[in-house]
């Protein structure tokens, strides 16, 4: 009778250890961000989105050359670099992933103007001898 129950205990003790060692899956990863779109001055300029996640393995991927991640906890800082066009916006796509779960981040950049970085300038006319001068002042 002592070894049965020696025998029980044992088993028992079996049991509990294996079922203390088993991961748990029945988690199912859900991730998203905020603000779901980002756009960009042409100039360039850095905007953080938050990250949501329900687990702590998270990562981000498939940003365009043109942006720079840095990540902060459950925020990122994105840089993007000024537009070198002057007729087009460009477009690109951040991909957060938490195991087999993805949440896009749709990236826009406007494109260049042409004057940014300079001063605005007024004009005015000057009518001087029949002929007529155009003069830009700041």
């Amino acid at each position: 009778m002592k070894r049965f129950i020696n025998l029980t205990i044992s088993a028992l003790a079996m049991l509990f250890a294996m079922c203390a060692c088993e991961e748990k899956s029945d988690v199912t990863p859900e991730i998203s961000a905020s603000p779901e779109s980002v756009t960009f001055a042409g100039a360039g300029e850095t905007k953080n989105i938050a990250v949501t996640c329900n687990v702590d393995d998270w990562s981000y991927s498939g940003q365009p050359e043109w942006v720079t991640v840095v990540a902060d906890g459950n925020s990122l800082a994105l840089t993007a670099s000024a537009n070198p066009s002057f007729t087009e916006d460009r477009a690109g796509v951040l991909m957060l992933t938490a195991g087999n779960v993805s949440f896009p981040v749709e990236l826009k950049q406007l494109k260049s103007s042409k004057y940014e970085g300079y001063t605005e300038l007024s004009s005015c006319e000057l009518v001087y001898g029949g002929s007529v001068y155009q003069m830009f002042m700041p």
